[in-house]
């Protein structure tokens, strides 16, 4: 499954998610210090892909 992100860039230049989230260039949303927020969802597909492809 693939969800589309839409990022919205501000006036002086950040980016930001629909929910107001600030964000970098890869998607990842950032903290108020630009320490990147984990998403647990991605880790989580990102390890089924590394066993899926471990399998092949």
């Amino acid at each position: 499954m693939v969800a589309t992100l839409v990022l919205i860039r501000d006036e002086i230049g950040d980016l930001h998610d629909q929910d107001g989230h600030l964000c970098n260039a890869a998607c990842q949303r950032l903290d108020d210090h630009g320490a990147i927020i984990p998403d647990p969802e991605a880790a989580n597909q990102q390890a089924a892909d590394i066993q899926r492809r471990s399998m092949l």
